[in-house]
């Protein structure tokens, strides 16, 4: 009787490390994943911003540049002999053509950022509302915590004395919808397959 449970532990034990592994392991991917869209979107957010606010000051100066540069075209129709006033006028156009191209490079910039910043905020909103209850983001206590205020956590922690515990059916359909826009990570995949064959 000894030796069937003993045996029993050597057979089952590996099993239960790996469903262990795989359920920490697989957390980790979704909260990597959860905090690198979280960072994506908060970054691309002030860089876009900074982009607008930029082009509003280059539209200005362009404004500006073109006046000035109307202005010494007229003056150059009956001074044309006048080498100082055609230097600036050359000054004038290149500085215009400068503005130009920044202005250009700077929507091109714009539209690209914008994009991407919809695409990842879009990707960061489904993650977000398919991550409960599989996962659920736990609070952490104190008046300045060091790295991200929360933590990912299961929904459903395993029952007492069990680390590797499996998912249900319907958890596992929720998992998979958490990544729609991406490939799940093979973690997570694996996790799957297992709570799968444990059923």
């Amino acid at each position: 009787m000894m030796r069937l449970a003993f045996l029993l532990i050597l057979v089952s034990g590996p099993a239960w490390g790996a469903a262990y592994n795989l359920r920490e392991l697989c957390r980790e991917r979704v909260a990597g994943i959860y905090l690198t869209l979280l960072d994506e979107v908060a970054i691309s957010e002030p860089r876009l911003e900074m982009l607008k606010k930029k082009n509003q000051t280059l539209l200005k100066e362009q404004k500006v540049t073109a006046t000035n540069l109307t202005k010494t075209k007229e003056l150059l129709k009956t001074r044309s002999t006048d080498i100082p006033l055609r230097d600036k006028n050359e000054a004038l156009e290149s500085k215009q053509a400068a503005i130009v191209s920044s202005i250009e490079d700077n929507q091109k910039s714009i539209k690209e950022i914008s994009l991407d910043l919809d695409s990842k905020r879009k990707a960061f909103k489904r993650m977000q509302s398919h991550l409960s209850p599989v996962f659920e983001l736990i609070k952490i206590s104190g008046k300045n915590p060091k790295g991200y205020p929360f933590r990912i956590e299961y929904g459903k922690p395993c029952a007492r004395f069990q680390d590797g515990c499996g998912l249900s059916q319907a958890d596992k359909q929720r998992l998979r919808a958490l990544f729609q826009d991406q490939e799940m990570p093979e973690a997570c995949q694996k996790y799957v397959n297992i709570s799968e064959a444990s059923e």
